[in-house]
């Protein structure tokens, strides 16, 4: 007897905690309107696909963060959870405003063992979009972001993106001072480019080669994808892909080195690969920062099933 995929396993045992009535929330269609119908801002299933946290019941809810835990990985699990603690946090400040549980799982085509079909996950500053076909299975788009930077849960000082942050940081900071003219954009940046609601939408690649940084620059290029693609279980074959193709991929940055002030920008372009990472204003800490970065495949989106890219 053949063993059923983990993911289309773990997608089965959700279904079935469901009532007739959550299942018509959280099993829709997989189209291209479906699948671009996610966010990463507060507002749970009015801006989102699926059946919001808050209203499954205990085990209807355990098995949802199980689902969450087989197709984030471990480390996407752990991030997505501290991530929602990070609402948590913001929902003292500004009740009703943010929740932990305001968040969403949502099936879009019908889980296969043969057919593309799709998991969404999400809720303010995170969105996961993985795609499954047999075996195979895709990451992207995937959004993270962050406020507050870190905070105090169970004793332990919690910061959901700091491998992110780091490889980011290290890299700008690597730069030489001719690195960075050719680096530099000219325009300056309020948000990432391809977020939600862009699908597709890849500007022109700009920046400085990776083949003309150093060493070091090029590891912290390495690191920055690693933290991102770490995330999915697919990690390997995105790894293995995105280094690959280092040789045709650029680093462009705008705003300052330091990734510490509002307009800070770096962004990783390749013939596969797409990460930006942007410093905001404070939204509820107006003296710091926060984060908004997504990483996107120019090619291979939802799996290449639904949009094509453009170079």
């Amino acid at each position: 007897m053949r063993s059923e995929h983990p993911i289309y396993a773990a997608t089965q045992d959700f279904l079935a905690t469901l009532t007739p009535a959550q299942v018509g929330k959280a099993k829709l269609p997989l189209t291209k309107e479906s699948a671009a119908k996610w966010s990463n801002l507060p507002g749970g299933v009015q801006i989102r696909n699926g059946v919001q946290f808050s209203d499954l019941t205990e085990p209807q809810l355990a098995a949802a963060l199980k689902l969450a835990r087989t197709v984030l990985g471990l480390k996407g699990f752990d991030r997505f959870q501290s991530i929602r603690a990070a609402d948590g946090v913001l929902e003292k400040i500004r009740p009703g405003s943010y929740s932990s549980n305001q968040y969403i799982v949502a099936i879009l085509g019908e889980p296969s063992r043969t057919e593309p079909w799709m998991i969404q996950l999400g809720g303010h500053h995170i969105a996961a979009n993985i795609t499954v076909k047999g075996e195979s299975g895709w990451s992207s788009p995937y959004f993270l972001g962050l406020e507050p930077e870190s905070f105090e849960s169970d004793g332990k000082t919690i910061t959901p993106i700091a491998n992110v942050r780091a490889a980011i940081t290290g890299l700008a900071k690597s730069l030489t001072p001719d690195q960075v003219t050719k680096a530099i954009l000219k325009d300056s940046f309020g948000d990432v480019v391809v977020g939600p609601g862009n699908d597709g939408k890849f500007p022109a690649r700009q920046g400085v080669p990776v083949t003309e940084l150093s060493p070091a620059s090029q590891a912290w290029v390495k690191k920055a994808i690693i933290a991102y693609t770490g995330d999915s279980p697919f990690a390997d074959a995105y790894q293995k892909r995105y280094f690959a193709e280092l040789g045709e991929t650029r680093v462009a940055i705008s705003g300052t080195t330091a990734q510490s002030k509002p307009g800070d920008y770096v962004r990783i372009d390749g013939p596969s690969a797409w990460i930006e990472f942007i410093c905001q204003p404070g939204a509820n800490f107006p003296d710091k920062v926060h984060f908004h970065s997504v990483w996107r495949d120019r090619k291979l989106d939802y799996g290449g099933f639904l949009t094509a890219s453009r170079d």
